[in-house]
């Protein structure tokens, strides 16, 4: 969704400025009294919330969301997703953006405001607690208008973390196993909390973006790890195998090493379905299929024992090149 512009407002109750977009802040309409931890499931429905006279004066009143019980249940279902992942690794970073989510969710709607993206929120939301980071929740259906249906049913924007809006876009949850739903969930919801809990801001230039991506593809790969065990890890091990003598590190006139990929990868659609079971679709096979190939590009970099720094910019380099959108 990069050549999308993107609306720094949510409409009706709130306008979602860049200054007032952080952890310590406010999420629309909410009321300002503290809030006590909750159950990881649990779904928190309070009474109707005050309305900003700034917003209202500023921007339209959007009208009801005629499908907000099918965006409920779509968030029913990622949430129950991430809890099913959660189940099944240690991962601390994981596990903390997993309770974030559940506590800091805001259901809302997806909405165009003068060309641009923006959000319509409910009153549906977690058990926040004080000072605790929010995001809007959006679950997109074939019904929303264009550009947020771009979130929908496609291979690589079943879920997007928009930061000027502070939000997630949920695709099509049918599309998705429970736990690669769950893992694709808690992908997206690292960058949330890294943009606005216990991270940098937005990135800046294109490498960030990228350097960005390294980060929650490295816990995505530490949970399949987890959730796949031993015959994951060997599979990875595996393509790893396979792909390394075509990756070469070269270093260029400026001293900086780059990496090229020559090598091809056969199929692992059996292997991984024997691991995780049946994908559910073809969009499913494929980021199996996409995630896998990371992982060991990932893998082969490591085992070049580079200082921090560096494979991280590779890895961010090798993302780069293979990115659908470039």
């Amino acid at each position: 969704m990069k050549s999308i512009p993107v609306c720094v407002a949510a409409i009706v109750a709130f306008v979602l400025s860049l200054s007032g977009v952080g952890c310590g802040s406010q999420p629309p309409n909410a009321d300002s009294a503290s809030r006590s931890k909750g159950n990881l499931s649990q779904e928190k429905e309070p009474s109707p919330l005050p309305s900003s006279n700034t917003a209202q004066s500023t921007l339209p009143k959007a009208p009801p969301d005629p499908h907000q019980a099918k965006r409920r249940q779509v968030m029913k279902k990622v949430l129950a997703s991430v809890d099913a992942v959660l189940k099944r690794t240690d991962d601390v970073e994981a596990r903390r953006v997993g309770e974030l989510l559940h506590r800091g969710y805001i259901l809302s709607a997806p909405l165009i405001y003068e060309g641009q993206l923006a959000a319509s929120p409910t009153t549906v939301r977690g058990d926040r607690l004080e000072n605790e980071p929010w995001v809007l929740l959006v679950p997109v259906l074939k019904e929303d208008p264009e550009p947020w249906r771009k979130v929908y049913g496609t291979h690589r924007s079943v879920a997007s973390y928009i930061p000027e809006v502070n939000a997630i876009g949920l695709g099509d949850p049918d599309q998705f196993s429970l736990l690669w739903l769950g893992v694709l969930a808690l992908h997206e919801g690292l960058h949330w909390a890294r943009f606005t809990a216990f991270g940098p801001p937005p990135p800046d230039s294109e490498l960030d973006h990228f350097l960005e991506e390294v980060e929650a593809y490295s816990m995505e790969m530490r949970v399949l790890d987890d959730v796949g065990g031993q015959p994951y890890q060997k599979l990875v091990a595996r393509v790893r195998d396979q792909l390394a003598p075509g990756i070469i590190l070269e270093r260029n006139a400026r001293g900086s090493i780059t990496i090229r990929a020559t090598g091809t990868q056969q199929g692992y659609d059996r292997d991984l379905g024997s691991i995780f079971g049946p994908p559910k679709s073809e969009t499913e096979r494929l980021m199996r299929a996409t995630v896998l190939t990371i992982q060991a590009v990932f893998a082969v970099i490591d085992q070049r024992n580079l200082p921090l720094e560096e494979s991280h910019t590779l890895k961010a380099h090798y993302l780069s090149a293979v990115d659908p959108e470039r």
